[in-house]
């Protein structure tokens, strides 16, 4: 809805329309010129502004037809800038351009930190994770504990152990390799399966054994880690 025209002095009206056309600098019809001026005046109140600036020469118009007409600033009342005055204008709007690009560049920075802190964690989320750290603390600390009162074995033990393992595994697959054997050469002159062989003399194969799923050979490596780990706790 527009606003209600409000009643206004005749000067006021004339002083209005002419900053208007005068700021504007261009060829404006009548309701171009209620409108810029906000609807705040009515139209006959600047239909008569602007014929009386007319006739001050303020404005000048052209009449297109009947009734319908523009008016624009008398430009034989404009000041014509001289050299230094236009290249003192140009270096003001050199600089102007210069600082709204680098308002710009502010403007940019400005938003995506407004999209970092739209993206950072609330004070709830913030407090739920350290809560979950806090548990997750405690736990750990309590593993520590734990590790802090194994007898963990030295380096020397560690490579004692390992000689020893590598040893009886040796002889368990030399054992192996002969046990093999046996049963291939009895398998050949029975005329029978190797496993047959093996059942029917009662010759466990390590299939056979439950025990040795129980048997880790990374057993060593483990206990090389952990006493890594031990050791960067402390």
């Amino acid at each position: 809805m527009a606003p209600k025209a409000k009643k206004a002095s005749s000067d006021e009206v004339e002083e209005a329309t002419s900053s208007l056309l005068i700021e504007r600098n261009a060829p404006m019809s009548l309701q171009m010129v209620v409108d810029g001026l906000g609807s705040v005046y009515g139209k006959t109140a600047v239909s008569k502004a602007l014929s009386a600036l007319t006739q001050q020469k303020v404005l000048s118009y052209v009449e297109y037809g009947k009734t319908a007409k523009v008016w624009w600033p008398n430009q034989d009342n404009m000041e014509i800038m001289s050299l230094e005055e236009l290249a003192d204008t140009r270096l003001q709007t050199q600089e102007r351009d210069k600082l709204a690009g680098e308002l710009e560049v502010d403007k940019t920075e400005l938003e995506a930190e407004i999209y970092q802190l739209k993206h950072y964690p609330t004070d709830s989320e913030l407090k739920q994770k350290i809560e979950s750290m806090a548990t997750e603390n405690a736990t750990l600390s309590e593993e520590l504990v734990e590790l802090e009162k194994l007898d963990i074995p030295s380096d020397k033990e560690l490579s004692a152990m390992d000689k020893k393992y590598k040893k009886y595994s040796q002889l368990w697959k030399a054992r192996e390799d002969a046990v093999t054997d046996m049963i291939l050469q009895m398998a050949e002159g029975l005329d029978k399966k190797a496993l047959d062989v093996s059942e029917a003399a009662g010759i466990e194969i390590d299939e056979d054994l439950p025990d040795r799923k129980d048997i880790d050979i990374q057993y060593f490596d483990k206990i090389k880690k952990s006493r890594k780990r031990h050791s960067s706790a402390k």
